[in-house]
């Protein structure tokens, strides 16, 4: 007669499936939020850290670069004396070669 005695069996049967299903869908749906719930965090803590780091190498770049003008003003005939051998140089050594 095969696994169930009547078909009210049967029903019952396929009733408490529908119930383990739907029960079990609903956890799945809430795990998948929490884990979206978590991807998000993470990702925001990303994005804050990216933005940290990125204003610390603003910063660092800016200091460089008023550090260095102000040296170069400071210094300027330094600058230029090393400017000009540097030219100088460069020429003799370009103007010996023969292309």
């Amino acid at each position: 007669m095969g696994i169930f005695s009547s078909s009210r069996d049967r029903r019952r049967a396929m009733e408490r499936w529908h119930e383990e299903l739907a029960e079990e869908r609903d956890r799945s749906k809430r795990r998948l939020s929490h884990l979206g719930d978590d991807a998000r965090g993470h990702l925001d803590h990303a994005r804050a850290r990216l933005h940290d780091g990125q204003e610390r190498a603003i910063d660092y770049g800016q200091r460089a670069a008023y550090g260095i003008d102000r040296h170069v003003h400071e210094n300027s005939w330094s600058y230029i004396a090393a400017g000009a051998v540097v030219g100088l140089a460069a020429g003799v050594l370009l103007g010996r070669r023969r292309w």
